[in-house]
């Protein structure tokens, strides 16, 4: 049944025109995700030194992944189904936000390939740690068997790196890649980051920004102030145009540098 039209909220058109270019970028990522690396390319260059140069645009293409998977359902939720909620949106466009400066920090093609696969393999051996101590704890709760895995995986990570001449590199924290690959005058992206990441994690400044005046039905919460409206816009703006960026990043890097 369609819903009431008092209760859809309208996005600023730029917002609304970002949101438009999902289906696109997804489109540009996988016509990209498969192929195999051209001479002359960034991507080239990096898997010249061994198997552990595929690293860079693996762990980026998975970033990539996660990033759009959020931004086709925020596509869905405000252009298809024309909802808005208050707050829950705002933990779609976080991940989308993230993961795709990330991605760009992990192909930036101003680096060496040694400093690129090296923030790879950082980024794999912090993973591997948090999977080691999630495993642990699991097992120390006698939820699972205990297991080596991770930290078998962790030792063959870092042998191929040292083989290789590799040092790993710790990922910078999102604050920080912000700041080193914004698009926004002020330090915006930065600012934005740290709303949305209040909001995902309840704190009580974050929730009550501006005033909001809403009402429930059918399981949803719909704005209807100004000032929401274009904090809403901006956040939406914001992770679309990073993941634009992460997603033409991909692209240069593995096509033939001209």
């Amino acid at each position: 049944m369609e819903r009431p039209t008092e209760q859809r909220t309208t996005l600023r058109v730029d917002a609304a025109t970002e949101l438009e270019r999902v289906v696109a970028l997804r489109d540009q990522f996988e016509s990209h995700r498969t192929i195999a690396p051209i001479y002359g390319s960034v991507c080239w260059e990096d898997r010249r030194i061994a198997h552990i140069g595929e690293r860079p645009v693996a762990t980026a293409g998975t970033k990539l992944a996660v990033a759009l998977d959020h931004a086709l359902m925020l596509r869905q939720l405000v252009v298809e189904d024309r909802l808005l909620p208050i707050w829950s949106h705002y933990t779609l466009a976080r991940p989308i936000l993230e993961a795709s400066v990330q991605a760009r920090w992990l192909m930036d093609p101003t680096v060496t390939t040694e400093v690129r696969i090296g923030r790879a393999v950082g980024a794999a051996l912090e993973d591997l740690d948090w999977s080691r101590k999630v495993t642990d704890e699991l097992a120390a709760g006698g939820l699972m068997a205990p297991t080596t895995k991770s930290a078998d995986r962790a030792a063959e990570v870092a042998k191929q790196a040292k083989d290789a001449n590799i040092a790993p590199i710790q990922m910078l924290d999102t604050t920080s890649l912000l700041g080193r690959y914004g698009l926004f005058p002020n330090q915006a992206d930065s600012i934005l980051w740290r709303y949305l990441s209040g909001v995902l994690h309840m704190q009580m400044w974050a929730a009550l920004q501006g005033s909001t005046k809403h009402y429930s039905g059918d399981a949803h919460s719909f704005q209807h102030h100004e000032a929401d409206d274009d904090m809403s816009a901006n956040a939406v703006v914001a992770s679309i145009k990073h993941l634009a960026e992460a997603v033409m990043a991909h692209s240069a890097y593995l096509e033939p540098q001209r």
